[in-house]
């Protein structure tokens, strides 16, 4: 069967912001931080159940797997519905369903207190923190961002898996042109048709929540729900790292 020559992304208790700077940000490389988070209250209280007792007539945008295909539609919603039938659909069922960079912070910035940033995320701006949500069985394909900003990753709730390659891969992805996407499939990758797949090489991670990955640049994340899922994600963008380490890079990214 052909496979991916995919790395595990390497993993820390906890770190300073000196080290993860020096180890991590500065030499373009992922990783996962165990304990990051395990303070926050919002492990204790963003729970589904929660979010739909405070916030459920929130009205939020749904996509499926259709808003990733070249054309007419690309990067559109499906409708808008209540956000507590959002997470009744997600708590119950496997459809392709979920909710894409989701601000809630915008309507609800009280949120923000549930959430402790240590001094490593100096540079990371505070207004960009967005939420995504997903039914088990979901996946976000191959893409990078089209901002390229640098990420912390948080699960919060449930489980997910992220295949991660960096920009120097690219060569060998198979962007699709004029878009931020390639359509190779990664579980089931077609070596004829793609050749140049057994040159590439990535880095995968199962995750759950209290873990926390920085994304150093990737073109391409992969995203596969495990089980229905949550997480927020803080975005630092390009122009705050290069005043700090000198250099543009972006990931590309698949989280299933």
């Amino acid at each position: 069967m052909n496979r991916l020559n995919l790395l595990p992304i390497p993993g820390v208790e906890s770190i300073t912001a000196s080290e993860f700077r020096r180890s991590f940000l500065e030499t373009n490389r992922p990783v996962v931080i165990k304990d990051m988070a395990s303070s926050w209250p919002a492990l204790r209280k963003w729970t589904p159940e929660y979010f739909a007792r405070k916030y459920g007539s929130l009205q939020v945008k749904v996509y499926d797997s259709s808003f990733a295909r070249a054309g007419t539609s690309y990067m559109s919603s499906l409708r808008k519905i209540p956000f507590r039938e959002y997470l009744d659909l997600m708590m119950t069922s496997s459809m392709d369903l979920r909710l894409f960079a989701f601000n809630i912070f915008w309507q609800a910035p009280e949120l923000k207190l549930d959430m402790l940033w240590p001094d490593m995320t100096k540079g990371f701006s505070k207004k960009f923190i967005f939420m995504f949500f997903g039914c088990k069985g979901s996946v976000t394909q191959l893409h990078y961002d089209p901002d390229l900003p640098h990420l912390l990753h948080t699960v919060l709730y449930g489980k997910k898996r992220v295949i991660l390659f960096s920009n120097e891969e690219s060569k060998n992805l198979y962007k699709h042109p004029f878009n931020t996407r390639s359509y190779v499939d990664v579980d089931n990758p077609d070596l004829g048709k793609f050749p140049r797949l057994k040159y590439a090489t990535g880095y995968r991670r199962r995750s759950s929540p209290v873990k926390r990955c920085s994304f150093r640049a990737a073109i391409g994340i992969t995203w596969f729900m495990r089980k229905p899922a949550m997480q927020c994600a803080l975005v630092a963008l390009i122009c705050l790292w290069q005043e700090s380490c000198g250099r543009t890079s972006t990931c590309w990214c698949v989280f299933l």
